[in-house]
């Protein structure tokens, strides 16, 4: 099934071409459907520490939209020299920084002696395509994991989740389509995919881009349980291809880091090496799940099933 017949199929879904708020800004048109923007009725003070300027200033942009006081700080030491002056609400810091990483600077933090925020919620935020599984930084007394870009819609929620009720804007259902967007920004960010990338690689046609995760999942379903096979019989020529299919439709959804690793095993089918692709094939297969397995969270949360695409156009 090609991607005309998956947009025919979902186009008619209630509510499939709402786009979420932080995309409005995808192509510098307001969305005529938003009557009311998000804005707190009190003040939060968020420190973020992150030695990319972009993402820095991307985020910290979404926080004082919504109303919060904020802190950029560019590196470790910074941050810490924030968190000794000012108490915070929120705590973002990026973990792969030059001179003091994520881990030092929240290890700092909580050992140093005139720390104002010691009770304060810390936020890790892993680069999109770090390999590393966000379960592996549970033990350290963050309040959560958070992959990089956040997006507006998560750092509103943030929010939402920090703030008293007196502050919040008295509109129930933009709060709650807030929450929802966030939830959907979270999977795919755990995904490794940057939303607005996403979109724009879809030219800002929100169906067609919910259009690729549905037609990710029916080539998974279609390829994961023979591409074993093709390793197992050395089928180079079926490996290649069935890798390479799966690398494109990666790239379309912006999941660099599975396209990245499909990448890898097209060039080891390539080169005749399919023993390294056979001892590499369980890295492979567990992002590949993992990712699978947010794909599926979202159309479910989109209201998509997928067993559409089985049925006669």
């Amino acid at each position: 099934m090609n991607i005309d017949d998956i947009i025919y199929k979902i186009s008619d879904i209630p509510g499939i071409s709402r786009l979420p708020f932080m995309s409005r800004f995808i192509s510098g048109e307001e969305n005529e459907e938003e009557e009311e923007v998000f804005k707190l009725e009190g003040k939060l003070y968020v420190l973020i520490a992150d030695d990319q300027a972009e993402d820095l200033e991307m985020l910290k942009s979404y926080f004082e939209d919504a109303g919060a006081i904020v802190t950029a700080a560019p590196g470790g030491v910074a941050a810490l020299e924030a968190a000794r002056k000012d108490k915070f609400n929120l705590i973002f810091i990026a973990n792969t920084m030059r001179h003091m990483d994520g881990l030092q600077v929240f290890k700092n933090l909580k050992n140093s002696s005139d720390n104002r925020n010691r009770d304060t919620s810390v936020y890790l935020m892993l680069r999109r395509r770090d390999p590393r599984n966000p379960e592996d930084f549970k033990d350290y007394g963050f309040a959560d994991i958070v992959r990089k870009p956040i997006g507006r819609n998560s750092a509103m929620k943030f929010l939402i989740d920090m703030a008293s009720k007196t502050m919040l804007p008295d509109n129930q259902e933009m709060l709650d389509r807030i929450k929802e967007d966030a939830e959907k920004e979270r999977l795919l960010a755990e995904a490794g995919i940057d939303f607005n990338e996403a979109v724009q690689k879809s030219k800002g046609d929100l169906v067609t881009f919910y259009a690729q995760l549905v037609k990710f999942i029916k080539l998974t379903e279609e390829i994961q349980d023979r591409l074993y096979d093709e390793l197992l019989e050395g089928d180079e020529t079926k490996y290649m291809e069935d890798t390479r299919a799966m690398r494109d439709i990666s790239l379309k959804i912006s999941a660099e880091r599975l396209y990245d690793i499909f990448d890898d095993h097209v060039n080891m089918a390539k080169d005749d090496a399919l023993d390294i692709a056979y001892k590499n094939y369980p890295s492979l297969e567990k992002e590949w799940n993992y990712i699978y397995d947010c794909m599926v969270k979202i159309t479910d949360k989109l209201g998509i099933d997928t067993s559409i695409l089985y049925a006669e156009k």
